[in-house]
């Protein structure tokens, strides 16, 4: 899966998906509908096609259910006022946003730290965001995210977090028309999302936190992308492993690699 996420491999989504099952594969994403107050997502029925991505959604639905991955695994419905105050001061009115915990904290964190790897030299983010952010800032947040491109480059996505930030990016037209070819959503969306971070970590005077909540009941193991046990040094030397990969607690692997690379 980590190989998969970074590559944008829609085999291995296929793969997850079948093992999951049709049924319990719609019911998990429909948790992911938070954005309004009822359900909008519209899931074609018996399409294994769903987990890549064949049903409409919006950016501000996507970006909503992308909060479940940097919050422990508990999905905020999006608001736009935060609060009203009155010329004395006085709170007349606070947010208080539904909030759905999706997936347990540890859950939430491998997804988070596969999808780092998006973000890393060999994801798809990387030329395109990730790197060229790295070169404008001395000390950057970890970031993470996931490419997204339709059919004939009809639609172009990238949806990027930070620990304190979530964003989705689109392009596309409506109605839909190609874009153009050989183009991607990591080519597209992804400065789109480089520039929009960049200016925010410019203009917002804050404290910015650098990394993501690693909860308990994490274990971080060298893995080999190639056969998916403990990386050895033949691994390490063929550059097809993985650093600190992180699995929840007795889920990790505990053979060595015993390929020829």
């Amino acid at each position: 899966m980590q190989e998969g996420l970074e590559r944008s491999q829609n085999v291995m989504m296929l793969r997850v998906f079948d093992a999951l099952g049709y049924r319990r594969g719609v019911d998990f994403v429909n948790q992911f509908d938070v954005a309004w107050p009822s359900p909008k997502w519209n899931i074609p029925q018996g399409q294994a096609s769903v987990c890549l991505g064949t049903f409409s959604v919006t950016p501000l639905e996507l970006a909503a259910a992308y909060t479940a991955f940097v919050n422990e695994g508990v999905a905020i419905r999006p608001f736009a006022v935060d609060r009203i105050v009155n010329r004395d001061g006085q709170t007349v009115f606070e947010a208080r946003p539904e909030k759905r915990k999706i997936l347990t904290p540890q859950q939430a964190y491998v997804m988070v730290s596969m999808m780092k790897g998006v973000m890393g030299p060999r994801g798809t983010a990387w030329s395109n965001v990730a790197q060229s952010l790295r070169d404008e800032f001395d000390d950057l947040p970890e970031m993470a995210g996931k490419t997204g491109t339709t059919t004939k480059v009809r639609e172009a996505w990238f949806n990027g977090m930070t620990p304190d930030l979530v964003v989705c990016t689109f392009i596309g037209f409506d109605p839909p028309r190609p874009i153009g070819e050989k183009l991607t959503g990591g080519a597209l969306s992804g400065p789109v999302f480089r520039e929009f971070v960049s200016q925010v970590f410019k203009t917002i005077e804050r404290e910015w936190k650098m990394k993501f909540d690693e909860p308990p009941g994490i274990v971080k193991r060298d893995i080999c992308l190639r056969s998916g046990l403990l990386a050895r040094d033949a691994c390490r030397r063929s550059e097809l492993w993985h650093a600190d990969m992180a699995f929840i607690e007795g889920t990790e692997p505990r053979e060595w690699c015993n390929g020829w690379h």
